[in-house]
């Protein structure tokens, strides 16, 4: 007879039970992987601390970073205001506020913006009026800390116009003609702009700014007067100490031709808030004839000397990515090509280079001589919604006749731009431009491009 399902599972039950009591039937512990190194088990022993601070850097290796932190002082003071200001822009909204505030100048017809007076001209502000019930009608005066200033009236319609205009500049440097020009040889002069102009315009159809691609073509006349004063810059000695026999026959002496000239253009560049693609190419002619007695504004102090001035420009630009990072390439190329006789042919008339005439990094009127050929290429890309960086190289020179130019005699400068931007438009820079003479620090407001 089998026994019961009953007796099976009180035998079963009798048996583990016992051997899961006894001592021996434990599992043993696994190995500790720490066990065999007493160094790294656990401990109760007060940790291990230095007996002093331990510094981050070695003295030696702190003195060899003086330098570079002395460097980048500069740039760390950049970086830092930079920042500040990018911070402020976008949380005031300050850049559409402006906007908003410039779209009301066409309502009132009186305009006050930053003037376009050049290098070296100090703070300087400019006041427009152009009225509503005669827009016909711009008169402007512009003037600087510098002493600059320049005032000019202009009636237009339709394709015509008749303008008149003073410009006074006291503080020029001259160098010398050439570029064996010494940077020590620098001095100042002054001089006395005066014209009245009648000119023609014809764009096709009146064509707007929108249209694309914009064709242009000018034709003008009129008398011009010149006359070179002493220089009024109080650091700088004064052209008839360092070139007295350049200034002897120049100075206060008043030279006025009749002036007549050309100019086509043909720009097919495009994008914002700076042009990211296209090209454009101008060329001007201009006549500085021989006086006309009956249309002279003053009569002239010593006979002149004719001259003719060949102006060709071009300037071409690509783009890539969403944010437009813009390649460009421009040159600029100046031939005179003075008439016979023994007249004046004053400082103020030579082709320049220096400054914003092209070698930034270089001063204003740093090279001078009667052509002048200059080249740039520049990278712009984006730092951020409102800002962006430039950064551009120039090649040039200038020369006695074009012919003489060559690749060997070329000046290089190097710069960058920190440029503040809205959604559609430039609002202003600053930056630094260098070259194998030193750097200027340069700023604008409105008016880049």
């Amino acid at each position: 007879m089998l026994p019961s399902r009953q007796t099976i599972r009180a035998a079963l039950f009798a048996v583990i039970l016992p051997a899961s009591l006894a001592p021996g039937a434990a599992a043993a512990p696994a190995p500790d992987s720490l066990a065999g190194d007493p160094g790294l088990g656990p401990s109760t022993a007060a940790p291990w601390n230095p007996p002093s601070p331990v510094p981050g850097s070695e003295p030696w290796e702190a003195a060899l970073r003086v330098p570079g932190k002395i460097v980048s002082l500069p740039f760390e003071a950049l970086g830092a205001a930079t920042e500040a200001t990018l911070e402020y822009v976008e949380s005031s909204n300050l850049l559409p506020r402006v906007e908003a505030l410039l779209a009301l100048r066409a309502t009132v017809g009186l305009d006050v913006r930053p003037a376009g007076l050049g290098d070296r001209t100090g703070f300087g502000g400019e006041a427009q009026y152009n009225p509503r019930w005669f827009r016909a009608l711009v008169a402007d005066v512009s003037g600087s800390t510098a002493g600059y200033n320049r005032e000019r009236v202009r009636l237009s319609r339709s394709f015509a116009s008749v303008e008149y205009e003073s410009d006074w500049r006291p503080r020029e440097l001259f160098f010398g003609e050439g570029l064996g020009s010494s940077k020590r040889s620098v001095s100042a002069y002054a001089s006395q702009v005066e014209l009245a102009r009648l000119g023609l315009e014809y764009t096709p159809g009146g064509a707007p700014a929108s249209r694309w691609p914009r064709l242009q073509a000018r034709a003008w006349a009129g008398p011009r007067d010149v006359v070179l004063r002493r220089g009024r810059d109080p650091r700088k000695p004064s052209i008839t100490e360092s070139f007295p026999s350049t200034s002897a026959a120049e100075l206060d002496t008043h030279v006025e031709h009749f002036v007549y000239g050309v100019r086509a253009a043909l720009d097919t560049r495009r994008g914002s808030p700076h042009w990211t693609n296209g090209w454009r190419i101008s060329g001007q002619a201009e006549r500085y004839d021989k006086s006309l007695d009956w249309l002279a504004l003053r009569s002239g102090d010593a006979p002149e000397r004719p001259f003719t001035r060949y102006v060709a420009e071009g300037e071409a630009g690509i783009s890539f990515l969403r944010d437009p990072r813009t390649v460009r390439l421009a040159l600029r190329v100046v031939d005179s090509e003075l008439g016979a006789g023994s007249g004046l042919f004053l400082v103020p008339d030579l082709a320049r280079l220096g400054g914003r005439e092209g070698l930034s990094g270089f001063e204003p009127g740093r090279f001078q001589a009667l052509d002048s050929a200059v080249g740039k290429l520049t990278y712009l890309f984006p730092l951020g919604r409102y800002v962006e960086l430039d950064t551009h190289a120039e090649a040039g020179g200038v020369y006695s006749r074009l012919r003489d130019a060559r690749v060997s005699s070329l000046k290089n400068s190097y710069g960058v731009q920190l440029r503040i931007r809205s959604l559609t438009t430039l609002l202003g820079f600053v930056g630094v431009d260098w070259c194998d003479e030193g750097a200027r620090v340069n700023f604008s407001l409105g008016g880049i491009e």
